[in-house]
C-alpha cells in the first residue's frame, strides 16, 4: 500500500465542488430576433388599401381603409367602422402615431390632392378636418408617412404608378409648399407601393419594376434626416427579385423598425396557371441599416389567437385596454384587411445616436401598461409592435 501525498489528502478533505451551468434561451436565429405571429382579423371584408397604427398612450389602435372611395376608420375593440370622408377609390392611405403631439396622423390621396388630418386626441375616436398639403398635376398613387421623435414628419407619395416619388416634409409644425422628387427615378420603370419608418433617417420599402428590364423588385432605400445627409437618397437595395416573364409581382410593402432591426412584409402575387397570393416576411440580417443584407423572404407564418378577444363594448377614452398580460395590440401597416397577423415586440434598443437632441419621454404611471406586457408605440424608430395584413 502506498501512502497518498499530503497535498492530495488535504484536497480530498475539502468541501465538494458542484459543477455550475448557466443557460440563456433567446428567441433568435443568428442573433436576429424571431417573433411568432398570431391571426388577429379574419373578417370577410373586401380587399382595400388599409393601414393601422398603435399609439403610445394606453395603446389605442386605429385602422383606416379606403373602401371603394369611402375613407373609414376603426378603433380596435370598438365596434364597427366609421366613415371619415369620401375620396377617390383605390388611392393610398397611411396612418401613424405622432409620439410628440400624441395624436394619430393620417395622409391620403384624393384625386390629385395629398391630404392630411390628425385625430383630436390619443384615442383616434374623433378627427380634425382635412388639410390639403399639395395638389399635383396628376393623380396620387401610393402614400407613406413617418414621424420622428421631435415632432417633425414626412409624407412620401407617388404620381400614379410612374417613376416619380416625392417627399413632403413638416418641420417645426409647417409643411413644405410642394413635393420634391427623389433622385432615383432613372433606376425604376414603375412604382406600385410605399411604406416608411424613421430611425435617425427615413427608411422606405418600395415595390415596382426595374428600368429597362422591367423585372419586378422590392427595394429598400433610405432618405437622410440626421445620420445621412439631409434629404439625400441612398441607392436602391433589392430585397426581392423576379424576372419580368415570371408572372410574379410584388405589392403592398410595409416596413417597421423593431429593436434596431428593419422588418418588412409584402404581397407576392403569382399569376400563372395556378394563381396564388401570399404575404412574405423578411428582415435585415445584422442591424437596422437599410443597406444591410436582407434575409431571403419567406411566407409569413400565421398562428391562431392564444387569448380571448376583448369585449366589443365601447370603453371610455380614459379606460385602459384589457389588463391581461397576453394583450398585445397591433401597430404598423396593414395593406389589406381580409386577415391580419400580429406580433408584439419589446423595445430594448437605445435611441439612435448622432444628429439632433432627443426630447424627454412623457412620464407614464405604472398602471399605464399591464404587468408583463410590452411597451406600446407606433411603427417608427421606437416601434414595439407590427401588424401585417394578408389576402385570403
Amino acid at each position: 500500500m502506498f501512502a497518498i501525498t499530503t497535498s492530495l489528502r488535504d484536497h480530498q478533505r475539502q468541501r465538494r465542488r458542484q459543477p455550475a451551468l448557466s443557460v440563456t434561451v433567446a428567441a433568435s436565429r443568428f442573433s436576429l430576433p424571431t417573433y411568432p405571429f398570431e391571426r388577429e382579423n379574419t373578417s370577410a371584408d373586401a380587399d382595400a388599401p388599409n393601414d393601422a397604427a398603435t399609439g403610445t398612450v394606453l395603446g389605442y389602435t386605429v385602422q383606416v381603409r379606403n373602401d371603394a372611395g369611402a375613407l373609414d376608420f376603426h378603433v380596435v375593440y370598438y365596434a364597427g367602422w366609421t366613415n371619415l370622408d369620401t375620396i377617390t377609390a383605390g388611392q393610398g392611405i397611411a396612418v401613424r402615431f405622432d409620439p410628440v403631439a400624441e395624436v394619430f396622423g393620417l395622409a391620403y390621396g384624393d384625386g390629385n390632392d395629398v391630404k392630411f388630418r390628425t385625430s383630436t386626441d390619443y384615442t383616434g375616436l374623433s378627427w380634425n378636418a382635412a388639410t390639403t398639403l399639395v395638389t399635383e398635376a396628376s393623380a396620387i398613387g401610393s402614400i407613406a408617412l413617418a414621424f420622428d421623435d421631435i415632432g417633425d414628419a414626412c409624407v412620401f407619395y407617388t404620381l400614379g404608378t410612374g417613376t416619380t416619388l416625392k417627399r413632403l416634409r413638416r418641420t417645426s409644425g409647417s409643411w413644405a409648399g410642394s413635393g420634391t422628387n427623389w433622385s432615383r427615378s432613372g433606376s425604376v420603370a414603375s412604382l406600385t407601393g410605399l411604406s416608411a419608418a424613421w430611425n435617425a433617417d427615413y427608411f422606405l420599402a418600395v415595390t415596382g419594376t426595374e428600368v429597362t428590364t422591367t423585372h419586378e423588385r422590392l427595394w429598400a432605400v433610405a432618405m437622410g434626416d440626421t445620420s445621412l445627409p439631409t434629404n439625400a437618397w441612398s441607392s436602391l437595395k433589392a430585397i426581392a427579385e423576379a424576372d419580368a416573364a415570371a408572372d410574379l409581382s410584388f405589392a403592398y410593402p410595409h416596413v417597421c423598425m423593431v429593436n434596431g432591426f428593419l422588418f418588412a412584409t409584402f404581397q407576392q402575387i403569382e399569376a400563372g396557371d395556378v394563381a396564388a397570393s401570399r404575404v412574405m416576411f423578411t428582415s435585415v440580417n445584422s442591424d437596422g441599416q437599410v443597406l444591410s443584407t436582407w434575409r431571403e423572404p419567406f411566407p409569413a407564418p400565421h398562428g391562431e389567437r392564444h387569448h380571448d378577444p376583448p369585449s366589443t363594448a365601447p370603453r371610455s377614452p380614459t379606460t385602459p385596454p384589457t389588463t391581461s398580460s397576453t394583450y398585445s395590440p397591433p401597430a404598423c401597416s396593414s395593406p389589406r384587411p381580409a386577415a391580419m397577423a400580429r406580433r408584439s415586440f419589446r423595445n430594448s434598443s437605445p435611441p439612435a445616436a448622432g444628429g439632433r437632441p432627443r426630447p424627454a419621454a412623457r412620464p407614464r404611471s405604472p398602471s399605464t401598461f399591464p404587468p408583463g406586457s410590452p411597451t406600446r408605440r407606433s411603427c417608427s424608430a421606437s416601434a414595439t409592435t407590427c401588424c401585417f395584413s394578408t389576402a385570403w
